[in-house]
């Protein structure tokens, strides 16, 4: 109950979070670090449902495309039920700021905004994806709606970090990983923060992937981006470390 309080009141602005230890959080009172100017300023919004409206069209456009659904997406958006989430749509799309889009194989109709139609467009026009690998972070705002990742990729990820060890299927601190338009594998790696080393642990082939000569080496650039991106000065394999589909 003291940690649903604490959180309640520091989404309402009552309070900051003043530092933190280790993955404690100590908060603090809002009013004795920020202005009262700044603590009495009038909301953005002019009403409920236009703050409805600019977070479901930031929503969308941080991810790309969402549809009109219940969704993880939606977290931390007030007095969201399906009533206000329908209503914001439905304004969104009078106003032509989201437009309707279909995905072929798939009846559920998306959303995405209005603006981005020159880009999705253009990929239309050149289709053909540049061999490109992501190590994508397992809250990546692409991944906050799993059930959407799996009914248009067919990939079905889970972040096993609060599941109990002896049921993990991967690991704790599993990374999804994407290449071109595909989800081909999921990573697990190790930050060795002493000895400035990036270790890679295991890589899951999906069903029907295979680790070509182009994909090994987009990993491998993507693995030389994450070094430097941690500070790590070399990438290590642990052996045996690409699992392909029979030894999963």
């Amino acid at each position: 109950m003291a940690r649903a309080a604490l959180e309640t009141m520091y989404f309402k602005g009552e309070l900051i979070i003043h530092h933190k230890n280790g993955r404690q959080k100590a908060y603090a009172l809002a009013e004795k670090f920020l202005s009262a100017k700044l603590l009495s300023a009038k909301s953005p919004f002019e009403s409920e449902l236009d703050y409805h409206q600019q977070l479901v069209l930031r929503r969308i456009g941080t991810i790309g495309f969402l549809w009109n659904k219940r969704s993880d997406a939606w977290l931390g958006i007030d007095h969201f039920k399906t009533f206000e989430r329908n209503q914001a749509f439905q304004s969104l799309l009078e106003d032509k700021k989201i437009t309707e889009i279909q995905i072929e194989g798939i009846s559920t109709i998306f959303y995405m905004k209005k603006e981005d139609e020159k880009l999705l467009t253009s990929l239309s026009v050149n289709p053909k994806s540049p061999a490109r690998m992501e190590f994508l972070a397992p809250l990546d705002n692409l991944l906050w709606d799993r059930n959407l990742i799996r009914e248009i990729f067919d990939f079905d990820y889970k972040w096993e970090i609060y599941t109990p060890k002896e049921k993990r299927k991967y690991g704790a601190y599993v990374l999804p990983v994407l290449y071109k338009n595909r989800f081909v594998g999921r990573l697990e790696i190790e930050r060795h923060t002493k000895e400035k080393v990036l270790l890679v642990k295991n890589f899951w082939l999906e069903d029907n992937e295979v680790f070509s000569k182009s994909r090994k080496e987009a990993f491998s650039t993507c693995a030389e981006v994450f070094r430097a991106f941690n500070h790590c000065e070399k990438v290590e394999y642990v052996k045996g470390w690409c699992k392909e589909n029979d030894q999963k």
